[in-house]
This record gives C-alpha cells, structure tokens and sequence, in this order.
C-alpha cells in the first residue's frame, strides 16, 4: 500500500468522527420535560391560577400549592391536598 493511499483512507476514517464531534448533542427529552413542567409548575403557583395534571390516563385539576423534587402538591374544591409524584406527570395543561 503506498503511503498516498493509506493518507486518503486514514483520513476517510477520520472524517465521521470528526463530523460526530462537530455535531452539537440535544439534551434527552425527559430533561426538556422536566425544565417545561417547572415552568409551568411554577407559573401556575406564582399565578395562582389552576392546572390539569395527565396522570396515568386521569386529569387532576387544581392549584399549585408546593412544588418539590420527587412531588407536587396541589389542591382543590374537593380536597384540601392532593399529592402527585412528578415521575407520573405525563402531560400538563394551564393558561
């Protein structure tokens, strides 16, 4: 193999690496949800105002009373305190 040769494959080698380092990685997608229901989360407390929580398949409504790291507190006309584990919060609506 001449050495011209063997530069041109190192450097067909060399070149998807390098591309995939160029490229910029997006954050995972739990994450984007995380950071979105915080938001809105926290909104909904410093508002005052009432959410839907999609909680396996059911909708929960009510105001954002406490936020913590694993659970959200919220209540409503029926209950006083109703705790939601966040890691079950598939969606969330508010205004």
């Amino acid at each position: 193999m001449t050495p011209c040769l063997r530069n041109a494959l190192a450097a067909l080698l060399l070149i998807p690496t390098l591309a995939a380092a160029q490229t910029p990685s997006s954050p995972p997608a739990a994450t984007d949800f995380q950071s979105a229901l915080q938001v809105s989360l926290e909104a909904s407390r410093d508002s005052r105002r009432g959410v839907q929580l999609h909680v396996d398949g059911v909708r929960i409504a009510g105001l954002v009373r406490e936020i913590h790291a694993d659970a959200v507190v919220l209540s409503n006309r029926e209950f006083e305190r109703i705790v939601v584990r966040r890691d079950r919060i598939s969606a969330v609506e508010g205004n």
